[in-house]
């Protein structure tokens, strides 16, 4: 599981430095590229807050935070003993990797791009990192959510069957 892990983290983190490399390359700064009409377009934006652009303190937290939760998130991918579990904590680590690199990297700073809605209505524009970290972090609250109770099948093997009743 653990090379499912670093590999599903790999996948996301260089997508997600690939994607905002081509971006600052060759998307102009205020002229957005519409992909799908109004409804979803590439604008080159910079975030300096928290994911949906929250705010949550001081700027050194925008730093700790992401340290400090990857490495609880290279505890629990270390740890997970299924293919689906090693996914998505791969998946939430390479998103924030990936942002906590463009802070490091931009002064604090992240690039975003993303931006979707319709109109004046718009959700918050977000790059491929965060997609990556929610898609995660869907994945393990789905697992929870909707996994039978006391049930846990292990990777690579069937789930057991349910005995018969007796005869």
């Amino acid at each position: 599981m653990r090379r499912l892990f670093f590999i599903w983290a790999g996948v996301a983190l260089l997508l997600d430095q690939t994607s905002k490399y081509l971006v600052r390359t060759l998307v102009r700064v205020g002229d957005p590229v519409r992909l799908a009409g109004d409804w979803v377009r590439i604008v080159v934006t910079s975030n300096e807050h928290g994911v949906f652009g929250l705010k949550y303190g001081h700027q050194l937290l925008y730093l700790v935070l992401p340290i400090v939760g990857s490495s609880v998130i290279i505890w629990f991918g270390l740890k997970a003993k299924d293919r689906w579990s090693a996914s998505a904590f791969g998946l939430v680590l390479g998103g924030a990797l990936g942002n906590l690199i463009d802070r490091l990297m931009l002064g604090g700073q992240v690039v975003d791009f993303v931006d979707m809605g319709v109109g004046r209505l718009r959700w918050f524009t977000y790059n491929i990192a965060d997609a990556c970290l929610v898609v995660g972090i869907i994945m393990l609250l789905g697992r929870e959510f909707l996994s039978r109770p006391g049930r846990q099948p292990q990777s690579g093997q069937p789930e057991p069957e349910e005995p018969l009743p007796p005869a």
